[in-house]
Parts: structure tokens; sequence; C-alpha cells
């Protein structure tokens, strides 16, 4: 569906699922609030949660929001949905809210470290750690029965987008802040616990 709002003298659109109105509604507003200290115009980009929206020209004469195009190079390209921007930052706000914990932002761009084999083991093991760099995302991943310390050449790091067609399922905890351990088991999220002592946070 076809989300619009007159900002000025400019026709603001953003296309997304119905279930997702209400979330383009509160994008267009956060442009609205934009076109108060300077004029839209194609090109101008806001960070929306993980995600990056961009405003391009639209026939005729109009703006269309745009979420990077997750599906080829997100960090160049953008396509005219913004579909999975919306989708994920629901449901990392969602997630902190149900384990109870003030989210960490993290962006799409960010790096992510993976152990060997990790993507396509059935159970996983995700932690947090303190970011070393704004590209860092601070978190990594490994098979959940590896429970020793990974060898140097058994890393390797991936954009954190790229987990939308490998993972898409550890979205909603990667808003979880530092030093929690997730455990997901094949396409669903089991539990949240503490690093020290392992206590149960949250079965899910």
């Amino acid at each position: 569906m076809t989300v619009s709002r007159q900002i000025g003298e400019t026709r603001v659109e953003a296309e997304c699922e119905e279930a997702l109105k209400s979330l383009a509604e509160d994008v267009l507003s956060t442009f609205e609030r934009l076109a108060a200290q300077s004029p839209l115009r194609a090109g101008m980009r806001v960070r929306f949660g993980w995600s990056m929206l961009t405003l391009e020209s639209s026939p005729p004469g109009g703006l269309i929001v745009c979420e990077p195009d997750f599906e080829r190079d997100a960090l160049r390209e953008t396509r005219p949905v913004v579909n999975d921007s919306l989708e994920i930052a629901a449901k990392q706000t969602a997630f902190a809210r149900a384990v109870g914990v003030t989210p960490l932002d993290v962006y799409f761009d960010q790096y992510v470290v993976l152990e060997r084999d990790a993507l396509v083991a059935h159970s996983i093991r995700l932690l947090r750690s303190q970011a070393s760099s704004f590209d860092d995302s601070g978190w990594s991943i490994s098979p959940a029965e590896h429970l020793e310390e990974p060898r140097e050449e058994d890393l390797g790091a991936i954009r954190l987008y790229e987990l939308l067609r490998r993972r898409r399922s550890i979205f909603p905890a990667l808003i979880l802040p530092t030093d929690l351990i997730v455990l997901v088991n094949g396409d669903r999220i089991a539990s949240v616990l503490t690093p020290g002592d392992r206590d149960l946070l949250v079965e899910l």
C-alpha cells in the first residue's frame, strides 16, 4: 500500500505492507520534522532504527521514501519500498521490551563476526561485546556447541544486512545490549541468558 503526505510543497510517499502503515506514517512524520529545518530534496537521508531511509524523486515532482536494496548492494543502491526497514525495527523494539532491557542501536552496515559454519548450524549462540569501532556491531555468532575460544583463522565478518538472506530470524535479538547470550534453534530464538553465571533472563 501507499502512504502519502503533503509536506510543504512536496508530496512524499512510502510503499509498505498494510500491517506496517502506522510505522510508515512515523517515517513521514520524521521527514516532516526535517522539512521544518531544511527543504526536502532527493538524496536526503535519515536513520530509522537499524536502517537508513533515502528520499528519491517520484514523478510527477514528488518524493518517495526508499530503503537500502538489501537483496543487492545495500551500501550503494536503494529500492522504493520500506518493508524490511519497518518490519525489523518493529520486531527489534518488541523484542527488547519482551526481554526487559534498554535496546542498543545496531545498523545495517555494521559488521558481525562469524565463526566458521555458524550460519549453517541448527543451534547457534550470539554474544554482543563492546564495539571496537562505529563499523563494529559488537555481535559474534558461533555454533552453540562450540564453547571453546575459536581460532583466529576460523573467524570472518560480514555486514549485518547480509544476515537477512542467511539467518533472518535472529534480527529481533540484534537490538539487545552487550553481555547477553542469545541461543537460537533453527529459525527460533530460544532464550536469552546472562554470560557470567548463565542465568536464564528470558525463554521464548
